[in-house]
């Protein structure tokens, strides 16, 4: 019975990435690894759609998270944070912890912030940075970054956007550049293809200039400041995770070969064929803005996460399930990197026997 993992983190990894994985370790401090990280340098910043260099902190997505906000806002800084889900809410938490003063904006699950709504937040107050997840893994909901960030952009031209892209980079339509994203920040193990390990940030120039400002950052091994002199000279400021990074090279050279439109496009049509399917068992997704990277679908009345466990034991494919309110009322079902629509059509076709068998 060959094994699904498909969960929203960590991916399923491209067997030429487990064979990079599998190399000799070099030392990092060779032209060797240099070459290395220059490729992947490279490649982050299309994946980014961005010019600016990208951080590679070797750490989870929490720690990359944490770094742009202690990095960037100095303590007193006025924060609004969008309060999506559980990862945007432990975002707010996060700038809160290292001084800022955070307005949290909350949104009911399976609902995200519009431009308009952003607009009249904006209204209500002025604020150094906004913090947005721009697809909220624990409900399955992204929002329109490219119109929100306008909406910004014209209503509070001086305020950062910090965008969370964990599970949208290399997933779904995102241009750091084009949209005047000023913080933008995802991990290896969702799109990226790799196991979990490095965490990515990017910065404006604006972000930068914020950057500078802030004398006294809460950090040491997380001050960005560190990556950013290390990338001029084709390094990292600690020891990285060398086999990760090998990886990634690996993988990012498989979403170049692609094309990151094919990628985006691929993605769209595994989740809106899982999202039809799950329609024709009967079931309903939790999110009215469905984000394309992963899709929550509800358990009908009289299911709970037993279906999951069947799922894994029966069929061999590993869904992640709700978390905090809505846990055991949701599972959760990637559609990010090394999959295709053979995974989609198995996990449609387990869960109609398993949905039989249980309603029996």
């Amino acid at each position: 019975m060959p094994y699904r993992l498909m969960t929203p983190g960590p991916t399923s990894v491209p067997p030429e990435v487990l064979a990079a994985l599998a190399e000799p370790v070099v030392h990092h401090r060779t032209p060797e690894f240099q070459a290395i990280l220059e490729e992947v340098q490279e490649g982050l910043r299309y994946v980014f759609q961005t010019q600016h260099d990208v951080c590679i902190v070797t750490a989870s997505g929490t720690a990359a998270l944490e770094a742009a906000v202690v990095s960037v806002l100095a303590p007193g800084s006025r924060v609004l944070s969008i309060d999506s889900g559980r990862f945007a809410r432990r975002w707010g938490q996060m700038a809160r912890t290292f001084g800022s003063e955070v307005t949290d904006a909350g949104f009911e699950p399976g609902t995200h912030v519009t431009p308009d709504a952003m607009s009249a937040l904006l209204k209500e107050g002025t604020y150094h940075a906004v913090l947005i997840t721009h697809s909220e893994t624990s409900t399955a909901t992204a929002c329109d970054l490219a119109a929100v960030a306008k909406a910004i952009r014209e209503q509070a031209p001086e305020t950062l956007i910090f965008a969370d892209g964990i599970t949208s980079i290399g997933a779904l339509p995102f241009d750091m550049d084009d949209w005047g994203i000023d913080v933008a920040v995802t991990a290896s193990q969702k799109a990226l293809m790799v196991p979990p390990g490095l965490g990515y940030v990017a910065l404006s120039a604006r972000a930068w200039a914020a950057a500078d400002r802030n004398k006294r950052p809460a950090a040491f091994y997380l001050d960005l400041k560190r990556y950013r002199a290390a990338n001029r000279k084709s390094d990292t400021p600690w020891t990285p995770a060398i086999p990760l990074v090998k990886g990634q090279a690996v993988a990012l050279r498989l979403i170049r070969q692609q094309g990151l439109e094919s990628v985006w496009r691929s993605t769209r049509e595994r989740a809106e064929a899982l999202r039809q399917g799950m329609g024709g068992l009967g079931l309903s997704l939790l999110s009215g803005q469905p984000a394309d990277s992963v899709t929550a679908v509800r358990y009908p009345e009289g299911i709970d996460d037993g279906f999951r466990k069947l799922l894994a034991a029966e069929h061999g494919i590993q869904l992640a399930g709700g978390q905090d309110e809505l846990a055991g009322q949701i599972f959760r079902v990637n559609h990010m990197g090394y999959t295709d629509m053979d995974d989609v059509h198995a996990c449609l076709a387990a869960a109609e026997q398993v949905l039989a068998k249980l309603r029996r």
